[in-house]
């Protein structure tokens, strides 16, 4: 290693006495050309020294391969340097857009909480509604009933009014109508509706019924039956009644009616609401 050290040392001065040449111009002079000559010789016996040392030359090779080597080290290290800010630049990329993404998921969680309590605030008062409608609701009385006349036949043919009792009764909530009489109380003073189907097959007879409230005329229907088979009449009516006031059905004098297990003649009537 020092001979390898003497022999750059010894190139160095040789290049600054070439210079120092140069520089003259030309011009020689006896000193500098003594002083060239030593120089030259004292080089050339170094570098004869040098040369006939295997030991400079091994040194010189390895301090090349090192050179080299550590400039290989330093291309793939640069390049793994590149590769690691590549990816840097990407994970930096990708969390901006994760950013951007958490950021949208952030605003559309909080518009599902204000539609969220805006429902739920709705969901209350519907609530609250229900259970008003409820409380009203459970005082009030259900009425509602429907009854077939009679499974007999024909009826008909009396010398005075016959008050009709429905004696197949289909429904009684509230029990409001009594089969046995055929009469219907109201439970609660309300608004109420009625409705009547008649029907008569006999040819020539003439089909004709009543409705009575607190014994007074309300509706009455005729038909007359040519001959054609079934005939029917049916109406509905709207009645304001009282606690205790009454509906009922009559068949007048001298008129028929029909009816079997089909129900061709019916009595019906329930509360639309109370008052």
């Amino acid at each position: 290693m020092k001979a390898s050290v003497f022999l750059l040392a010894q190139l160095l001065c040789l290049s600054v006495t070439w210079a120092q040449e140069g520089s003259g111009g030309g011009q020689d002079s006896p000193t500098r050309s003594k002083e060239t000559e030593a120089n030259v010789t004292t080089t050339k016996q170094t570098s004869d020294r040098t040369t006939n040392n295997p030991k400079i030359w091994a040194e010189m090779r390895m301090l090349s391969d090192m050179v080299v080597k550590q400039r290989m080290e330093l291309t793939v290290t640069n390049s793994r340097l590149r590769y690691v800010e590549a990816r840097q630049k990407n994970n930096e990329e990708l969390m901006d857009d994760m950013k951007i993404d958490l950021d949208l998921t952030e605003r559309n969680m909080e518009d599902l909480d204000k539609e969220n309590a805006a429902l739920e605030v709705r969901l209350s008062a519907s609530e609250r509604q229900m259970d008003k409608l409820k409380r009203a609701n459970a005082g009030t009385a259900k009425v509602a009933f429907s009854a077939g006349l009679t499974d007999s036949g024909f009826l008909g043919g009396f010398n005075s009014d016959r008050r009709l009792i429905y004696t197949r009764v289909l429904t009684n909530i509230g029990s409001a109508y009594d089969p046995a009489t055929g009469i219907f109380t109201a439970p609660v003073a309300g608004v109420y509706y009625f409705r009547f189907t008649a029907s008569d097959n006999r040819s020539g007879m003439f089909l004709a019924i009543r409705l009575d409230r607190n014994g007074k005329k309300v509706v009455w229907n005729e038909e007359h039956n040519n001959g054609e088979g079934h005939t029917y009449i049916s109406n509905g009516v709207v009645l304001e009644l009282e606690v205790g006031g009454t509906v009922t059905m009559h068949l007048p004098r001298g008129k028929g009616i029909f009816d079997n297990r089909d129900n061709h003649s019916i009595f019906s009537g329930f509360l639309l609401f109370p008052l």
